[in-house]
């Protein structure tokens, strides 16, 4: 009611998974009240609401690997990036490099559709 002295909090809100979506589920739990006028009411101690999770952005780098000349334009790098810890994007680009590996020792089987 207008002019009651009362708080609402939780102890925790969560999503059923991490991956992106939208009008994902999201479970409330703990909601408790507190204040001079808590005593006049019961509250609910679950609740559940939607929200989106949104792609990041990421950033991938690359550094150079110095080489020995072997009359090839393969080049080597190694990549780093902006990646929420835990997870593990695969990237391309070490596909690529692996496929130069295979081909530095007669081994060009299915690197043809990783180049570019």
């Amino acid at each position: 009611m207008a002019g009651d002295s009362l708080t609402t909090s939780y102890t925790s809100a969560s999503f059923a998974n991490k991956n992106v979506g939208t009008a994902k589920t999201v479970s409330v739990s703990g909601i408790s009240i507190t204040g001079t006028d808590a005593a006049n009411y019961t509250a609910n101690t679950t609740a559940s609401t939607t929200a989106d999770i949104t792609t990041r952005a990421l950033t991938v780098s690359a550094t150079g690997v110095n080489r020995v000349y072997d009359g090839t334009t393969d080049a080597t790098v190694t990549l780093s990036d902006n990646r929420v810890a835990g997870d593990s994007p695969e990237h391309q680009l070490h596909q690529r490099q692996l496929c130069q590996q295979e081909r530095r020792h007669g081994q060009d089987r299915e690197c043809q559709r990783h180049r570019h």
